[in-house]
């Protein structure tokens, strides 16, 4: 099945086809690379596991880092600015591309990407006082000519073009067939057969010894005592030296832990691979709900009326 969507003179192709192929065989088998995000529903029987997102062919890239913005349009030409705010300028982008969703999927055009904790000092004064464990950027989104969206509950693949490296129907077109296409689909169920579910892992370090960790949280209880904080989440960073394909490593990490929330961020001088089960925000139509795993118990109801 396929139509067209009219944004602003710019129309998007959406078509759709079944498969037998999973996810990450799609990823393989589309030759998703560099700069193409994966957002991996892993864990199908999860209830939240409802759709997995493939962005593919880039046509801009935004890097926030230390106060300077980069833009790369994947043709050659990178702008670099120190003046424009990250979040107006990601508003503009949002603006010029907009269109309206008609398919019922949670998404077939924008950017993908993150912010960084760290970002939040863009928005309040607040003082450095973490130490920089990870050199990573505040900010990093990409915005594809091409989505593919997998539906976990009706084994549905769609695939959507916006019509920017070549026009929307024959882009679309290519990734179907290519997604149906008995060679590639046999090779990709070879190579997920491959998968080594036992992860061989380096020395991995700390930057706390055993008694700097109970010092922390005893600070940390501290604060909640005295009213500075209601909530905390002790985290630190652990270190290694690793050298395998980081999708080869993705591959293991989504056969070992599966998980509805997902992710592999293969930028170019710096990968994420995520395996996460809490949602952090989903905002539909002015709504926000958030699942979050860590910190949460079940109602009391003698508490409740307490209060």
């Amino acid at each position: 099945m396929s139509f067209q969507i009219k944004p602003n003179s710019r129309h998007i192709s959406v078509s759709q086809c079944y498969t037998f192929l999973n996810g990450m065989e799609i990823y393989d088998v589309i030759g998703a690379g560099e700069d193409c995000i994966f957002l991996d529903s892993s864990k199908p029987e999860s209830p939240y596991s409802n759709h997995s997102i493939i962005g593919i062919h880039p046509f801009l890239s935004i890097r926030y880092e230390n106060g300077v913005i980069t833009m790369d349009n994947h043709r050659g030409d990178v702008h670099i600015s120190e003046e424009t705010d990250i979040f107006s300028l990601l508003n503009e982008i949002i603006k010029e591309h907009s269109l309206k969703n008609l398919t019922g999927l949670p998404f077939v055009a924008g950017g993908l990407g993150f912010f960084g904790y760290d970002l939040s000092k863009e928005l309040e004064s607040l003082p450095s006082t973490a130490k920089i464990d990870v050199q990573i950027p505040d900010c990093h989104f990409v915005f594809y000519d091409n989505y593919v969206v997998l539906d976990h509950h009706l084994d549905c693949v769609t695939v959507t073009g916006l019509g920017i490296h070549e026009t929307s129907e024959t882009s679309v077109r290519k990734l179907i067939d290519r997604i149906l296409n008995p060679e590639f689909s046999l090779q990709a169920r070879h190579t997920e057969s491959d998968v080594q579910v036992q992860l061989k892992v380096g020395p991995f370090t700390s930057p706390f010894s055993q008694e700097s960790y109970m010092d922390a949280v005893q600070s940390m209880r501290s604060y909640i005592e005295e009213g500075h904080i209601y909530i905390t989440n002790m985290t630190h960073t652990f270190k290694g030296f690793y050298q395998k394909d980081p999708l080869v490593t993705y591959r293991n990490l989504r056969a070992v832990n599966p998980a509805p929330f997902s992710a592999y961020l293969p930028f170019k001088d710096y990968q994420i691979l995520s395996s996460s089960p809490e949602r952090f925000l989903d905002i539909r139509n002015g709504r926000v709900e958030t699942r979050p795993i860590k910190g949460t118990i079940h109602e009391d109801q003698q508490l409740k009326k307490m209060w």
